[in-house]
């Protein structure tokens, strides 16, 4: 379910993390960075060795200023650069990209917009930079357990970037660079390329470093599972596992992933990557709606305890 990572001045992330979550999220990634003439913003839905090897050279050309990357796995919105973070916020010198899934669209019938791109585009724009310093907590409440990161390209009070539920993400030792989760498959790696005005660029190396495939593993059922329920914790990333909306399917709404419950002799199989696509494409986009309404709403719940006011900021 996407990935975020912010890097302050003088930091940047380790390389094979970049490459690594690209991998995991591979519906578009993008980055921003603070510059002298404001926010430096690169995107692309399919340009991934670009987006790398463009990252790459803004960030030797501006080293001391804070940067932000965004690697996406798709929920709902088209696949595109459109949808792609991080956003612009319009009227603001600011972007913003997003971790998580939030029951935002534009009706039953429209699937163009993102939630995370209905967020920058009509939300976050009618506070100003001091309110949602002020807001912060109850805007955090209202996310649960999504993350938000909000850069500007200007001098603000408190500082250029603010990072809601920075406590749910991990800021790592090594590179001291903030994750909004753990990356979790083996690592992949990158070879040089050549890319415009920022000089070197990068593209993946054909096979795994280890050689092991690790997308037919993946799609293996892990008998270790038989027992999840909704109200566990995920194997995978330890966040919360709830009913997805759709029979007798459980969904992860930390990282997202699905498992079916239907057949007895296999209560909990994680389902592969194909069945997923599979069930996803007989899906209406109501249908896909109302899944990923339920499973914030049960998200809520399992946080909460209790009903939790929903209208912290898109009311002006």
């Amino acid at each position: 379910m996407c990935i975020i990572i912010v890097a302050p001045p003088h930091k940047t992330p380790d390389w094979d993390n970049l490459v690594q979550a690209t991998w995991e999220n591979d519906d578009g990634s993008g980055w921003v960075i603070r510059t002298p003439h404001g926010l430096e913003i690169f995107r692309s839905a399919r340009g991934i060795d670009k987006v790398l090897a463009t990252f790459k050279g803004a960030r030797e050309q501006w080293p001391d200023s804070w940067a932000v990357w965004h690697s996406r796995l798709a929920t709902h919105g088209h696949i595109d650069d459109a949808n792609t973070h991080p956003f612009q916020v319009p009227n603001t010198p600011w972007a913003l990209v997003h971790n998580g899934i939030m029951p935002l669209n534009d009706g039953p019938f429209r699937d163009d917009r993102s939630d995370s791109r209905i967020l920058a585009e009509d939300c976050i724009g009618t506070q100003s930079w001091a309110d949602l310093r002020t807001l912060k907590e109850p805007f955090e409440k209202w996310l649960q357990g999504d993350k938000v990161v909000l850069i500007s390209g200007q001098k603000e009070e408190g500082g250029p970037v603010i990072i809601f539920n920075e406590d749910l993400g991990k800021w790592d030792k090594a590179d001291e660079c903030w994750y909004s989760h753990p990356l979790y498959w083996p690592k992949r790696y990158a070879t040089g390329g050549s890319y415009g005005k920022y000089g070197s660029g990068w593209k993946y190396a054909g096979d795994d470093e280890d050689g092991i495939d690790w997308e037919a593993q993946d799609a293996l059922p892990s008998t270790a599972l038989a027992q999840l329920e909704s109200g566990d914790n995920c194997p995978d990333c330890t966040e919360v596992v709830v009913e997805s909306g759709l029979p007798d399917t459980l969904v992860c709404i930390g990282c997202g992933e699905m498992w079916e419950t239907s057949d007895p002799d296999a209560d909990g199989r994680e389902m592969t990557v194909q069945e997923e696509q599979e069930m996803y494409d007989a899906m209406t986009y109501a249908e896909r709606n109302e899944m990923y309404a339920d499973v914030f709403a049960a998200s809520l719940v399992e946080a909460e305890g209790d009903n939790v006011q929903d209208e912290v900021i898109v009311d002006a």
